[in-house]
């Protein structure tokens, strides 16, 4: 065999054993792929929802631009936070006052609740404040912010949220908020049982900490039916 012919069937049988190691590859990737194709469920929430936009007359005039951007972003972000804040596993005794049946997605129930939540509270407005009319343990103003209408010192509580925000301005930044935000409302909700409850004059759920949930003002009582409503 001359010098040619060896090099042609060197080419030949290198050519042959490229082709072989391709077909293995293929078949053992099929054979490990899965029989199912999962997809990651897009939760849609009623932030652009005209009914609830309606409402914003009654203190709100114009939805922000930052909502109409990012309120798809901010949805899936909010289903992140409700997936591990244990409301999906907690029994919780009041959610059918606040539009949950049988069989319903636990995480559209909540997600529904915590954003007609921050409708209330904000506007949906992330860089929204208020100066409340009491201080806080250092004798100082307490101011709630964001979304949630969250304070600095409340968010940081050791024994509750635990957020562990170094600077009020990250309650102004609207997925830090929404963060903490779901951390507050779940510790207290899952702390009475209840989204809201009163004992003895004493607020249980959510209304302890956020008063939209008291009904007792007309502004609390209008947000209150609205957030009964908020899953119909």
């Amino acid at each position: 065999m001359n010098r040619d012919d060896q090099v042609l069937r060197v080419f030949w049988v290198a050519l042959l054993m490229s082709f072989m190691v391709v077909m293995v590859t293929q078949l053992n990737s099929c054979s490990n792929a899965p029989t199912t194709v999962s997809t990651k469920k897009s939760y849609t929430f009623k932030w652009n929802d005209p009914e609830i936009v309606g409402k914003k007359s009654y203190r709100w005039k114009n939805m922000s631009a930052d909502i109409k951007k990012n309120n798809r972003a901010y949805s899936d972000f909010l289903v992140e936070q409700i997936k591990t804040s244990g409301l999906l596993e907690a029994n919780i005794k009041d959610m059918k006052d606040f539009g949950y049946k049988p069989g319903m997605d636990k995480i559209q129930f909540w997600g529904n609740l915590l954003v007609e939540t921050m409708f209330w509270e904000s506007g949906w407005n992330k860089d929204t404040k208020y100066g409340e009319s009491f201080k806080d343990g250092k004798g100082q103003q307490v101011v709630s912010r964001g979304m949630f209408q969250i304070s600095i010192e409340s968010s940081n509580d050791r024994n509750r949220s635990d957020c562990r925000l170094k600077h009020y301005s990250e309650l102004h930044d609207a997925k830090k908020n929404i963060w903490c935000g779901v951390r507050v409302f779940s510790w207290y909700v899952k702390d009475s049982g209840v989204i809201r409850g009163r004992v003895n004059r004493r607020w249980k759920g959510a209304a302890r900490y956020f008063s939209v949930y008291r009904g007792t003002l007309d502004y609390t009582k209008t947000a209150l039916a609205a957030l009964r409503k908020a899953n119909d």
